[in-house]
């Protein structure tokens, strides 16, 4: 994906669905990063506990959608 590119990452909504400990904290939106396929923002951990991010690509033009998670342990 890269702005204006085949797949073009200013029609495609990108962005992380957030929890911690289970719980929705939020969704955070990402941004081209300068490189085809990769996207960036910044999500500040501030107390503990373990944290999800749901990563998804969504093209609401065909939707066509994508997905992957992690999950991080702050203590």
């Amino acid at each position: 994906m890269t702005p204006g590119g085949v797949w073009d990452s200013n029609k495609i909504e990108v962005a992380a669905l957030l929890k911690r400990n289970g719980k929705s904290v939020g969704v955070l939106p990402l941004h081209y990063a300068g490189s085809p396929s990769q996207f960036s923002a910044v999500w500040k951990l501030q107390d503990a506990g373990i944290y999800e991010a749901v990563v998804y690509a969504y093209d609401p033009g065909n939707g066509n959608t994508g997905m992957d998670s992690v999950t991080i342990n702050l203590r």
